[in-house]
């Protein structure tokens, strides 16, 4: 044997009993570590936008889903409108994501429970949100396809093993959140400040919200893909919910684009399956707002209460 087969019979040797082993416990390390953090990390912390759409994708009998973006994540406490309750609201979501979560909540013939949809004025736009809520799903059809209209999607996106790389911190910081619950109140998907802002910060976010109008520029596609889901679904019930917005806000709409979005509501009002609950916030303390279109624990205490309050007064299906 000359010495280049030699060389060759070592290299083969050393790939087959050292290198190629050692690659395969990488892989397997990839692997494990992606499962391990899907699912005792990521799916586990409720209060992430990722483990609501996972939830979403299987029936939970008898649940009465609370759709919409930060406004819902940071408005609703579930039990306080119903122990049945469970708040999918996720910061940043536009429509889009909105009707995906209504999409496979209504893909349950079974279910006849009550809709609750958070009326934002600004919904109807293309926002998604962070594009964390959606890389440990992208291997399913309905959020690829979100990912891809949003032109964001990426292979690497369904990648086991390298995906979650550069976001192991952000996953476990919202994870040790949810334990710890130093600045938020936390309870079955909501996720709601516990702090108030102060008055000097409060003042400034007024000021600041007189140079930012209110936004009404809908798209129409989404008006008219809202209405075909309710109609898709006359047996249920769908509550459309208006939570408090601060004073300045709507001192901030421009009075033809406002009148326009109530029109919206309006219409909404009139069909045989939904009706419009109006807890606008008009003339709240500052005390109860995050900000000119958020609320804190106290606001959301007083919400909650009267959006339970309103509805086992005139919907059956609220009354324990």
């Amino acid at each position: 044997m000359d010495a280049t087969a030699a060389e060759r019979k070592h290299a083969r040797r050393f790939l087959l009993r050292y290198l190629l082993p050692f690659l395969l416990l990488i892989v397997a390390f990839c692997f494990g570590w992606d499962f391990f953090l899907r699912e005792t990390v990521i799916y586990e912390t409720e209060i992430q936008g990722v483990a609501k759409l996972n939830r979403v994708f299987a029936p939970h009998p008898g649940e009465i889903p609370i759709v919409g973006s930060s406004r819902a994540l940071g408005s609703y406490i579930p039990d306080s409108i119903h122990p049945n309750a469970y708040n999918y609201g996720i910061n940043g979501i536009g429509y889009p994501v909105m009707d995906l979560i209504l999409r496979k909540i209504l893909s349950f013939q079974d279910e006849k429970t009550p809709i609750i949809l958070n009326w934002d004025y600004e919904m109807f736009m293309k926002a998604i949100g962070d594009p964390n809520n959606y890389i440990a799903l992208s291997h399913k059809p309905e959020i690829r396809a979100l990912l891809k209209k949003a032109e964001i999607y990426d292979i690497l996106q369904e990648a086991n093993g390298l995906r979650f790389f550069g976001d192991f911190d952000l996953y476990m910081r919202e994870y040790l959140n949810q334990r710890m619950q130093l600045t938020k109140w936390i309870t079955k998907g909501a996720s709601i400040e516990k702090d108030p802002v102060t008055v000097e910060e409060i003042e400034k976010l007024i000021r600041e919200r007189a140079h930012k109008p209110a936004l009404w520029q809908p798209y129409k596609w989404m008006v008219d893909s809202l209405l075909q889901r309710i109609s898709s679904r006359p047996d249920r019930e769908w509550i459309i919910v208006v939570s408090p917005y601060h004073d300045s806000y709507y001192a901030s709409f421009p009075k033809k684009d406002f009148a326009q979005a109530r029109s919206v509501l309006a219409y909404l009002d009139r069909l045989s399956n939904a009706r419009v609950l109006d807890i606008s916030g008009r003339g709240w303390p500052d005390s109860l707002f995050v900000n000119t279109s958020h609320i804190n624990l106290k606001g959301a205490i007083r919400f909650s209460n009267e959006v339970g309050a309103a509805l086992r007064d005139s919907i059956p299906a609220f009354v324990e």
